[in-house]
Protein backbone atom coordinates (compact mmCIF):
# COMPACT_ATOMS: atom_id res chain seq x y z
CA UNK A 1 0.00 0.00 0.00
CA UNK A 2 1.09 3.25 -0.67
CA UNK A 3 1.33 5.76 2.09
CA UNK A 4 0.30 9.42 1.62
CA UNK A 5 2.31 10.84 4.72
CA UNK A 6 5.09 9.77 3.02
CA UNK A 7 4.85 11.42 0.09
CA UNK A 8 6.07 15.03 1.75
CA UNK A 9 7.65 18.21 -0.54
CA UNK A 10 10.78 19.35 0.55
CA UNK A 11 11.34 20.94 3.63
CA UNK A 12 11.92 24.47 1.97
CA UNK A 13 8.33 24.68 0.18
CA UNK A 14 6.52 23.81 3.29
CA UNK A 15 8.32 25.23 6.31
CA UNK A 16 6.66 28.37 7.54
CA UNK A 17 9.96 29.59 9.19
CA UNK A 18 12.59 29.10 6.14
CA UNK A 19 13.02 31.45 3.33
CA UNK A 20 12.27 30.15 0.20
CA UNK A 21 15.37 31.69 -1.26
CA UNK A 22 18.53 31.26 0.55
CA UNK A 23 16.86 28.54 2.93
CA UNK A 24 17.74 30.69 5.90
CA UNK A 25 15.76 29.54 9.29
CA UNK A 26 13.76 31.79 10.68
CA UNK A 27 11.92 32.80 14.10
CA UNK A 28 7.76 33.47 13.16
CA UNK A 29 7.95 37.02 13.32
CA UNK A 30 11.34 37.77 10.92
CA UNK A 31 10.80 37.55 7.53
CA UNK A 32 8.17 38.66 4.38
CA UNK A 33 5.11 37.30 3.18
CA UNK A 34 5.27 38.43 -0.46
CA UNK A 35 3.07 37.79 -3.15
CA UNK A 36 4.05 35.36 -6.23
CA UNK A 37 1.57 35.37 -9.28
CA UNK A 38 1.66 31.51 -10.65
CA UNK A 39 3.02 30.73 -14.30
CA UNK A 40 0.51 28.23 -14.91
CA UNK A 41 -2.64 29.59 -13.28
CA UNK A 42 -4.26 33.05 -12.57
CA UNK A 43 -3.82 32.64 -9.05
CA UNK A 44 -1.39 34.47 -6.76
CA UNK A 45 0.08 32.66 -3.55
CA UNK A 46 2.10 33.93 -1.20
CA UNK A 47 6.20 32.79 -0.64
CA UNK A 48 8.66 33.81 2.87
CA UNK A 49 11.67 35.84 2.41
CA UNK A 50 14.02 37.19 4.72
CA UNK A 51 14.80 40.32 4.43
CA UNK A 52 17.38 40.39 2.17
CA UNK A 53 15.94 38.19 -0.35
CA UNK A 54 12.76 40.55 0.12
CA UNK A 55 15.06 43.87 -0.80
CA UNK A 56 15.57 41.86 -4.28
CA UNK A 57 12.12 40.59 -4.65
CA UNK A 58 11.47 41.02 -8.74
CA UNK A 59 7.70 42.07 -8.20
CA UNK A 60 8.38 44.56 -5.90
CA UNK A 61 11.05 46.04 -6.92
CA UNK A 62 8.97 46.70 -10.48
CA UNK A 63 6.32 48.08 -8.53
CA UNK A 64 8.99 50.43 -6.54
CA UNK A 65 10.70 51.37 -10.13
CA UNK A 66 7.45 52.48 -11.73
CA UNK A 67 6.71 54.56 -8.38
CA UNK A 68 10.02 56.30 -8.96
CA UNK A 69 9.47 56.86 -12.32
CA UNK A 70 5.69 58.65 -11.82
CA UNK A 71 6.52 60.32 -8.78
CA UNK A 72 10.14 61.60 -9.29
CA UNK A 73 9.40 62.76 -12.82
CA UNK A 74 6.06 64.66 -11.52
CA UNK A 75 8.54 66.43 -8.47
CA UNK A 76 11.64 67.25 -10.95
CA UNK A 77 9.39 68.49 -12.84
CA UNK A 78 7.30 70.72 -10.12
CA UNK A 79 10.33 71.63 -7.94
CA UNK A 80 13.34 72.06 -10.91
CA UNK A 81 10.81 72.22 -14.32
CA UNK A 82 11.78 76.19 -15.22
CA UNK A 83 15.17 75.57 -14.68
CA UNK A 84 15.36 72.56 -16.60
CA UNK A 85 13.38 74.38 -19.30
CA UNK A 86 15.70 77.88 -19.19
CA UNK A 87 18.82 75.36 -19.54
CA UNK A 88 20.76 77.08 -16.59
CA UNK A 89 21.58 73.70 -14.92
CA UNK A 90 23.24 73.66 -11.86
CA UNK A 91 26.01 71.03 -10.32
CA UNK A 92 23.59 71.13 -7.53
CA UNK A 93 20.67 70.07 -9.74
CA UNK A 94 22.83 66.97 -10.87
CA UNK A 95 22.48 65.48 -7.18
CA UNK A 96 18.90 66.93 -6.84
CA UNK A 97 17.50 65.43 -9.92
CA UNK A 98 18.61 61.46 -9.13
CA UNK A 99 17.60 61.96 -5.64
CA UNK A 100 14.25 63.55 -6.50
CA UNK A 101 14.17 59.45 -8.32
CA UNK A 102 15.66 58.00 -5.40
CA UNK A 103 13.35 58.74 -1.96
CA UNK A 104 9.92 57.57 -4.11
CA UNK A 105 11.66 54.56 -4.57
CA UNK A 106 13.27 53.87 -1.16
CA UNK A 107 9.85 55.02 0.07
CA UNK A 108 8.04 52.56 -1.91
CA UNK A 109 10.07 49.84 -0.80
CA UNK A 110 10.25 50.33 2.36
CA UNK A 111 6.57 50.53 2.80
CA UNK A 112 5.89 47.06 0.82
CA UNK A 113 8.15 45.40 3.10
CA UNK A 114 7.16 47.09 6.21
CA UNK A 115 3.60 45.69 4.77
CA UNK A 116 4.41 42.28 4.22
CA UNK A 117 6.25 41.82 7.90
CA UNK A 118 4.97 38.49 9.28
Amino acid sequence: MHDSSSDSQPESIHAPNVCIRCLKHLSSTQGHTLPVKSTTTPETSAVIKCTACSLIHIPMLKRSTITCLIVGTLLTLLNQGDVIISGLLTSALIWKIPLTYFVPFGVSTISALLNTRR
